[in-house]
C-alpha cells in the first residue's frame, strides 16, 4: 500500500503506513542514498557559499 493519496484516520495509522513503507526500503539503497547526501553536504561545505554547478 503506498501512501500517495491515501487519507487516514489516526495519527498510529499514519506512524504504522509510513514505518511500514520505510521498511520496504532496501538497506543498501538506504546506505546509499545518505551516502550521496553526506557527499553533496559536504560539497558544500567546502564550497563555502559559493555558488557551483554539478560535480
Amino acid at each position: 500500500m503506498g501512501l500517495k493519496g491515501t487519507h487516514f484516520a489516526t495519527m498510529e495509522d499514519i506512524t504504522s503506513n509510513a514505518m511500514a513503507e520505510l521498511r520496504k526500503i532496501p538497506n543498501e539503497a538506504f546506505r546509499r542514498c545518505f551516502q550521496q547526501w553526506q557527499d553533496r553536504w559536504s560539497k558544500c561545505v567546502r564550497a563555502q557559499g559559493s555558488y557551483f554547478e554539478g560535480d
